[in-house]
């Protein structure tokens, strides 16, 4: 019978639209990676076209930056991009004026700030260079020599990469999915149970848990293997939330008809979607009543809630379970 479920859940479109979200978002996080911004274009003019001035501009050409920098001939021209939107700054160099060698062109005041750091540095690192090659009389290729010998006796900065990478939101969107597939499975239950006498046979209610097991385990296989894909697997928690998910669906089955549930599974699915942004909030202790929300805690190393959340379904059912036994 158990198999004879599955072929049947394969058929249906709730199995299309798992295995279509399931491509949709591993084609998405692919291609799409929300770490990843456009470097800001931005302008730089040199006011006297010097050597010093263009070497200066060649190495922020060449700076790996949140920009990427373009040399302007002409300062109109650059004046003219900026104001149809082609950059989003423009700096006019002339290290001639010691007290202030840069202007910035601009309405966009966000990130200016950081453009400023990147031409102190430059500018800092063209004036020593030239300042210390100067004063110690070394050669180009002396001086290389000695700042490469240095160099290691400053400062480094140390780099913790453990949560660098593809910034998209997979978990959120497959927690959510999951959940939202396992109370369409209800739907299909309580669907068929209206159109069929099925359910209510003895051996009927032996296999209905089984009819919702079975596609909340097709489910589970295809997202598991999304998420092997993109490598964020962890399977202890995982396979709790489809645990909790069964739990859920098992108590949705007896509570609601078919038309109840019509006007209830909407709700749920608005407020679940509503409850990932609220969940950002750390005051939004209440988000936790959606399940989707509950899996997402266990990446950061909570398990509380989704044992908590286990255990009190579990009650729930066992719960309801003895009051349909006594007919109370």
């Amino acid at each position: 019978m158990f198999i004879i479920f599955i072929k049947r859940y394969v058929k249906t479109p709730i199995f299309a639209l798992a295995l279509l979200s399931t491509i949709t978002i591993y084609f998405l996080y692919m291609q799409l990676d929300l770490n990843f911004s456009e470097n800001l274009k931005t302008g730089v003019y040199l006011a006297n076209n010097s050597v010093v001035e263009n070497n200066f501009a060649d190495k922020l050409i060449n700076k790996s930056s949140y920009f990427k920098y373009k040399k302007y001939e002409d300062l109109e021209n650059m004046k003219n991009d900026i104001k149809n939107g082609k950059i989003t700054y423009g700096f006019s160099v002339d290290l001639t004026k010691k007290d202030k060698p840069f202007t910035i062109y601009g309405s966009d005041g966000k990130f200016s700030e950081i453009a400023k750091e990147d031409f102190y540095s430059t500018y800092f690192e063209i004036i020593s260079y030239d300042y210390t090659r100067e004063m110690l009389n070394l050669s180009d290729d002396k001086y290389v020599k000695m700042y490469e010998k240095e160099l290691p006796r400053t400062f480094k900065f140390e780099y913790d990469m453990s949560e660098t990478g593809k910034i998209f939101p997979i978990k959120e969107v497959m927690s959510f999915l999951l959940y939202v597939l396992s109370l369409l499975v209800c739907y299909d239950y309580l669907n068929l149970e209206s159109k069929s006498e099925f359910f209510s046979t003895f051996k009927g209610r032996k296999l209905k848990n089984m009819f919702l097991f079975e596609s909340i385990l097709v489910n589970a296989v295809i997202y598991a293997i999304l998420l092997i894909m993109t490598g964020i697997f962890t399977p202890v928690y995982f396979f709790i939330y489809n645990i909790t998910l069964y739990l859920s669906s098992c108590i949705i089955i007896e509570l609601f008809s078919k038309k109840n549930y019509l006007y209830f599974m909407p709700i749920i699915i608005m407020l679940a979607m509503l409850s990932i942004f609220i969940s950002k909030f750390e005051s939004a202790k209440f988000s936790f009543i959606f399940l989707n929300n509950v899996y997402i805690a266990t990446y950061a190393n909570n398990i509380i809630p989704i044992i908590t959340y286990m255990f009190v379904l579990s009650t729930v059912y066992l719960l309801i379970g003895k009051l349909k036994k006594y007919r109370i």
